[in-house]
């Protein structure tokens, strides 16, 4: 059963991190022609950068959930390799829990 769900959450988090790529993506080319139209006829298209900057902010949720199940995440993996299974779960709880711990006003 924990097999069948980490599969599941395997192929949404990849469907999910495609989507935010794409998302990224379409934020640049947005970005580039509001420059390159505004440089050359005057012209911007107006909010395409809080347009991007929102694409932005819903990629990287969206990207978050396949660096988390494929430990593609930047830490301090020099130190964690070291530590005993336990002590790398216990860590791994912890980090999965203090978002909702220290933000819970939000």
């Amino acid at each position: 059963m924990y097999n069948r769900l980490l599969a599941v959450a395997d192929r949404l988090s990849l469907f999910a991190v495609w989507v935010a790529g794409a998302m990224s993506s379409l934020s640049a080319f947005m970005v580039t022609f509001d420059v390159l139209i505004r440089n050359v006829f005057n012209v911007t298209l107006g909010g395409a950068d809080e347009i991007s900057g929102y694409l932005f902010a819903i990629a990287t949720a969206w990207s978050l959930p396949y660096a988390l199940i494929h430990r593609a995440n930047v830490r301090i993996d020099s130190l964690y390799v070291l530590l005993s299974g336990r002590l790398r779960a216990i860590l791994d709880l912890f980090g999965l829990t203090l978002p909702r711990v220290c933000c819970s006003e939000y």
